[in-house]
């Protein structure tokens, strides 16, 4: 059995640890673009990788989608990566329910959900994205400015945070921290920053049509904004699913991780 394992090199990706993980699992991995592999393992889809995987898809191949992990990479002291299959961002399929047990593992403490008082006008931070992905999931070019108009035509005042990685120097990047402490919600299309707004206690409205942590946030709609100050605190649900996508370094190597979502794969065809 031939694996397609197309991450780059580099500290970032660490092409090595999915390398063994595969070879663990039993295949013979290749760097290459072979015609008929057995399984492929992707750093997001976008362009040529994402062209190569549809048409192995429509031959039945398990696509392992690779990104960094959804809570951010300065959460761990050791790298942790989300991996799903078909897609990332919680368009693909991964096991959810471990979520709670892996979740439990992490030792996360979230801030608790602040509500923004009724009876005034809100505040939002409106997230900008790379747009790095494939069709369907990547976010729309310019989406922070379409959502901040959008909102603004609710009555709602809007901050934009530009993604770090579209600026020249990343240190012009605001802190989201500091940021936060100005605002009552976040927007989102589906960045991993309004998960670590999540874990800071913020709601979080979100517009992608699918998204890992959608179960402990609302649909950016005007409905949701009346829901604001009354809202469930859900975001345990959100957690959990994020924790559920998400691998360590020697759970990667080892290939338990490769293993755990090809064999819920061929038990959930279907599932996500």
């Amino acid at each position: 059995m031939e694996a397609a394992l197309l991450l780059r090199e580099g500290p970032v990706y660490r092409r090595e640890a999915f390398a063994a993980g595969l070879t663990q699992c039993g295949f013979f991995v290749r760097m290459d673009w072979p015609t008929a592999p057995s399984v492929i393992v992707t750093w997001n889809r976008y362009g040529r990788f994402d062209e190569y995987c549809r048409r192995q898809e429509a031959s039945g191949v398990p696509v392992l989608v690779v990104e960094n992990g959804y809570f951010g990479k300065d959460t761990f002291d050791t790298p942790v990566f989300a991996m799903s299959l078909g897609a990332h961002a919680g368009a693909g399929r991964w096991p959810r329910a471990t979520g709670a047990a892996r979740w439990a593992q992490l030792g996360l403490h979230p801030l608790p959900l602040q509500r923004p008082p009724a009876g005034r006008g809100l505040r939002a931070l409106a997230l900008g994205q790379r747009g790095i992905g494939q069709p369907g999931v990547a976010s729309p070019e310019g989406w922070a400015r379409t959502a901040a108009q959008l909102l603004h035509g609710w009555g709602v005042s809007v901050v934009i945070r530009e993604h770090p990685g579209n600026l020249a120097a990343q240190r012009l990047a605001p802190d989201l921290r500091r940021v936060l402490e100005d605002v009552d919600f976040v927007a989102t299309w589906n960045s991993g920053a309004a998960i670590k707004a999540m874990l800071l206690g913020k709601p979080v409205l979100y517009a992608a049509p699918h998204w890992v942590a959608a179960r402990g946030a609302l649909p950016l709609c005007r409905e949701s904004l009346q829901k604001l100050p009354h809202m469930e605190d859900t975001r345990q649900q959100g957690f959990e699913d994020v924790a559920a996508a998400q691998w360590s370094l020697d759970e990667i190597s080892s290939g338990e991780a490769i293993r755990s979502l090809l064999e819920y794969d061929n038990a959930n065809p279907i599932c996500g």
